[in-house]
């Protein structure tokens, strides 16, 4: 057996944070390996950014402290990683918002 969720991330920080709190407080109660997919809305680093200027590297801590709190894992993928592209001022700006994680438990 194991957990699936499909989550979306809203872009509204105190929703945000909401989030973020929900996720922890169903990573501490599960028993079995967790598979999670969807639109995160969320960085884990610079790298993830195509175009504009870099977003504060603050801006990551909360999904790098999810993940590794619940030992989760980006799965591998093909294709285009760049799941958003909209413009920020005069920038082009292409971001990976959508992932799948997963651990081993």
């Amino acid at each position: 057996m194991f957990y699936a969720s499909f989550i979306y991330g809203d872009c509204d920080k105190p929703k945000k944070r909401l989030f973020w709190d929900h996720l922890h407080t169903l990573n501490a109660s599960r028993e079995s390996p967790w598979f999670i997919t969807g639109d995160f809305n969320n960085l884990t680093s610079n790298a993830e950014n195509v175009g504009g200027p870099d977003p504060p590297k603050s801006s990551f801590s909360d999904q790098r402290t999810f993940f590794s709190e619940g030992d989760l894992y980006d799965l591998q993928h093909l294709g285009n990683c760049h799941s958003w592209c909209g413009k920020r001022g005069d920038h082009l700006v292409r971001y990976r918002l959508d992932r799948a994680v997963s651990n081993g438990d």
